[in-house]
């Protein structure tokens, strides 16, 4: 879990994270596979982060490689549009609601080509030994022949862009976006896909992920936030009962 907050005595955002292994995967003496990032970039008033969830599931046995790829690559594709907007003028084109998909598509197109490059080349400089492919039961025989190996590094993906103009969400797959207005009031703005149900979640290994990765923008001038929080699964999954305990 990471995100950001103004205090109130204070005009600047802090950034913060916070990373703990869940119950299940101390039950079964696996490790992690959630990956977070944050990046304060002063000179330029700009502040990113990126948490990613690894799928645990077998058959994804290199998803704690492949979420810790997507959070690098979105920080860093962040900070490289924050710098092309701010220098081109473009603030405004992200309040319009015409302009402002064409300029979302090319930021989400290049994270996911970065990153499945990325897993390309990793899996080419450490091929699957034969103790991982058998890990891999349903999927081993696939990755053999070189079908979809990047299914193997699965991993959903958030991530934020705050500047003082704007603040950037994108989300791919499963987990919780809570944004906190001058009120105090929290909202989830970014639209959710109804496919992640359960332990059911899209995927940037997906064949349609630049087609299922949501975004918002918010008018940080006109709408200040004051505070903003992103969360994989299992942080919602530690409140069922109730969504206001979660952004309580």
């Amino acid at each position: 879990m990471l995100g950001i907050f103004k205090k109130t005595d204070s005009p600047q955002y802090e950034l913060f994270c916070c990373s703990v292994r869940g119950y299940s995967h101390i039950k079964k003496d696996t490790p992690c596979e959630d990956f977070c990032v944050k990046k304060d970039c002063a000179t330029d008033g700009i502040k990113i982060f990126a948490v990613a969830d690894g799928h645990g599931d077998p058959n994804c046995l290199r998803s704690s490689v492949g979420s810790e790829y997507a959070c690098r690559i979105a920080c860093e594709s962040l900070e490289n549009f924050a710098r092309n907007v701010s220098e081109n003028g473009f603030e405004d084109r992200l309040f319009d609601r015409l302009e402002c998909p064409a300029l979302m598509d090319r930021l989400i197109r290049s994270i996911i080509a970065k990153w499945t490059s990325e897993v390309d080349a990793e899996l080419s400089q450490n091929p699957l030994t034969e103790e991982e492919y058998a890990a891999a039961s349903r999927l081993g025989d696939e990755y053999r022949k070189g079908i979809r190996t990047e299914r193997m590094y699965g991993t959903t993906l958030m991530a934020g862009l705050l500047t003082e103009k704007y603040l950037l969400l994108l989300q791919q797959g499963d987990g919780r976006c809570v944004v906190f207005d001058a009120e105090g009031k929290a909202s989830q703005p970014i639209p959710w896909d109804d496919r992640c149900v359960g332990t059911a979640t899209t995927s940037l290994c997906d064949p349609d992920a630049v087609h299922s990765v949501r975004y918002h923008v918010i008018n940080n001038e006109q709408n200040p936030v004051i505070a903003c929080i992103v969360g994989t699964d299992g942080v919602e999954d530690s409140f069922p009962t109730s969504m206001e305990k979660t952004h309580a």
